[in-house]
């Protein structure tokens, strides 16, 4: 449904919800709340104190007086509890107030207080009925972030409207899934999200949409494997005799959960297929190593490999280890370090060494992936800290390659 289907917004209201992003009543329903507003039973003036964010129920005194200052018109009254407790209320820029509140009269005041002088004073209170207020009392209330000329209250009531009218058909988990995990279905879930009751309704909302971004990225990521799965590499690597014997005469020992890694890209490798694999793990816990040696496995096959980190500290870093390495173990790998402050004519002499084959592994940032940089036979991509790179910046640099 249309979001200027919904009962009190017409062209100018759903411009702004627009702004928003919301143009139906799915884009409302999905548009959650960024924190809650909790309402309290009101107290008395006596029993407020500064800084607090509180209700009282006041009764207006007199006509609200309006002060002009410049630009800013200052709306201002003194209103009393039912122990004839003063308390001074001030708004800004709101005149219609002065018709709207009449001496006599009698509502809920909700805002922070501060002093002025002898009295406590709100600021820009909220206004409610009497009755409208004791239906929020314990009842969590959503705060959306808002745009310029869209208030709390007309987001609320749209969202109100659009279950109201609105049948839902979100739902997509099966039933025995849900019954697995202790789900609720995703329609309960997004109600529960926007006007929980209490804080064990949120967490059953907030439950369910969890585990849904959880749950569409592992689909999504075992989507993408198996498509990548289907794709023929060009470059199959199945002799890792040299790097073994590598691991051998390193000076500590891998861990269980690196063999275990190297096991599962030695597989890869050798497939057949193209290789798109996640080491994940905590700083320390040894992936730069695993890199290593899949960089030295495609070299000792005749190929090229490229290692990409998205700043220039961290690129040298690995290009300095990485030196240590092979210079310790004795190896013939000619690495090279790639970044964009190195002067125009070290790029032109990389690039031509690149091209012809002279430069085994090419360390690396984002030059690693420019127009001029073209390689010989790339065969492996390793990007470190890959969230920090786009997902084209990812593809411009195994693009250079045939298939690796």
């Amino acid at each position: 449904m249309d979001i200027l289907d919904i009962k009190g917004i017409g062209p100018k209201k759903g411009a702004l919800f627009n702004k928003l992003g919301i143009y139906d009543t799915k884009d409302l329903l999905t548009y959650y709340p960024r924190a809650y507003e909790e309402f309290k039973a009101p107290k008395r003036v006596k029993d407020i104190n500064v800084g607090e964010n509180a209700s009282v129920i006041l009764k207006i005194k007199k006509v609200l007086d309006i002060k002009k200052i410049r630009s800013l018109v200052i709306v201002s009254t003194v209103a009393v509890d039912e122990m004839d407790n003063p308390i001074k209320l001030v708004w800004f820029n709101c005149t219609f107030l002065r018709s709207t509140l009449k001496p006599g009269e009698t509502y809920v005041f909700k805002g922070k207080v501060s002093n002025d002088g002898a009295l406590k004073k709100i600021e820009h209170p909220a206004i409610f009925e009497i009755y409208e207020y004791k239906k929020l009392i314990n009842v969590k209330q959503p705060v959306y972030a808002l745009t310029k000329g869209l208030d709390l209250k007309t987001v609320r009531k749209a969202v109100e409207e659009a279950f109201a009218v609105e049948k839902l058909d979100l739902e997509y988990m099966p039933e025995s899934i849900r019954n697995k995990y202790d789900l609720v279905d995703l329609n309960t879930a997004l109600k529960l999200i926007h006007f929980p009751a209490n804080d064990d309704d949120l967490s059953k909302g907030y439950k369910r949409l969890i585990f849904d971004e959880f749950f569409i990225f592992i689909m999504a990521t075992r989507r993408l494997k198996s498509l990548n799965e289907d794709i023929d590499s060009d470059m199959v690597i199945d002799e890792f005799k040299e790097v073994d014997n590598v691991i051998s005469n390193l000076e500590f020992t891998l861990t269980n959960a690196q063999l275990k890694a190297w096991e599962d890209i030695k597989r890869d490798l050798s497939s057949g297929k193209v290789m798109n694999r996640l080491v994940q793990g905590d700083v320390g816990c040894g992936k730069t190593v695993i890199a290593e040696l899949a960089l030295m496995s495609v070299v000792m096959k005749g190929y090229q490999g490229a290692l990409m980190a998205p700043t220039e500290v961290l690129a040298t870093q690995h290009y300095e280890g990485f030196s240590e390495l092979i210079n310790k173990i004795g190896l013939d790998i000619k690495l090279e370090l790639l970044t964009g402050s190195i002067t125009q004519a070290q790029k032109k002499k990389i690039y031509e060494r690149l091209k012809n084959g002279e430069i085994d592994i090419l360390i690396g940032t984002h030059a690693l992936f420019q127009e001029k940089v073209e390689y010989k036979n790339l065969a492996l991509v390793i990007t470190d800290e890959q969230h920090r790179f786009g997902v084209k910046q990812r593809e411009a640099l195994g693009n250079k390659g045939g298939k690796p």
